[in-house]
């Protein structure tokens, strides 16, 4: 029923609070309560949307969902010390890149917002 309501309409956007409240506490709670029944409505369509996909995603594809355990990892193999040094490569690229852009965005300073 609350479907058409924007989804950033929270207490203190203006979201369903009546405009002839008699107190601010009375307008608060009703914008509040209009908050809370768009944030239940917005989880009951995510969830439908998932069941869905998932649905949609059998029947086309064949795909199945289900939870299994997850095997040890032999830690002992040519392949995982292989994937590690990769991995340990990579987060040192990623390091350096964020270090670097941290370092131009830091270079000027902070600086003032005018208008």
């Amino acid at each position: 029923s609350s479907s058409g309501r924007a989804l950033g309409a929270g207490p203190g956007c203006g979201g369903g609070a009546a405009s002839g409240a008699s107190s601010s506490q009375e307008s608060g709670a009703r914008g509040g309560n209009a908050w809370a029944l768009t944030f239940v409505s917005n989880v009951q369509l995510v969830r439908a949307s998932r069941q869905r996909s998932r649905e949609e995603a059998r029947k086309t594809y064949h795909w199945t969902y289900s939870a299994k355990a997850v095997k040890a990892t032999k830690k002992g193999t040519e392949s995982y010390s292989q994937g590690r040094q990769a991995g340990e490569k990579r987060k040192g690229e990623i390091d350096g890149t964020a270090r670097s852009a941290k370092q131009k965005f830091c270079k000027g300073g902070r600086r003032a917002i005018t208008q």
